[in-house]
């Protein structure tokens, strides 16, 4: 199965919440990588104002992030532009782009509740179907019977109490149903 590189982003929202098992059984089984390097510094950043980053960053079944070499870099980089035209400070944004190249690269998906670099992604790569945020992937897991259309639903509820913010489409109106 291909690769899901996923973002720091999409990765705190199930941390948050302490479900970070949903992920592990909707993508474990996918080749790896499932992370890199960009991603890893993110959560490690983070993680002196969150302790649920250190908890990802126990998790052994993400393995090893993948790291870009010298060549890589320059592309990283012009999609680290790409994300944010116009601003300054893209290092923040080292994640996504890494996640966005590795993806194309490998033929991989990209987990992402990052609205920009997931509409980013859809227009720039080549990955339809394979661009995926926190929602879709709690349909997939009730789709896989992994949790119920409830679990769901409260899971969801649960992120988004504890300060965690979906991608404008899925703010607001859910319900179980939402996610069969």
């Amino acid at each position: 199965m291909y690769p899901m590189l996923h973002d720091a982003v999409t990765l705190r929202h199930f941390a948050s919440v302490g479900r970070l098992d949903i992920l592990q059984n909707c993508h474990s089984q996918y080749d790896a990588p499932l992370w890199t390097s960009g991603v890893r510094q993110e959560i490690v950043a983070a993680s002196s104002h969150d302790p649920n980053c250190n908890t990802i960053l126990a998790q052994q079944w993400l393995g090893q992030p993948i790291r870009p070499d010298q060549i890589e870099e320059k592309e990283i980089y012009r999609l680290q532009v790409g994300l944010r035209p116009g601003q300054t400070g893209i290092r923040e944004h080292r994640g996504e782009a890494e996640c966005i190249y590795f993806a194309e690269q490998l033929g991989g998906g990209f987990a992402t509740d990052d609205a920009a670099a997931y509409d980013f992604a859809l227009r720039y790569s080549n990955m339809p179907g394979k661009v995926v945020d926190t929602i879709d992937i709690l349909r997939e897991a009730v789709a896989h019977n992994a949790i119920s259309d409830i679990e769901a639903d409260f899971v969801a509820q649960q992120m988004e109490g504890a300060g965690r913010i979906f991608r404008k489409t899925h703010r607001g109106g859910r319900g179980p149903s939402y996610f069969r």
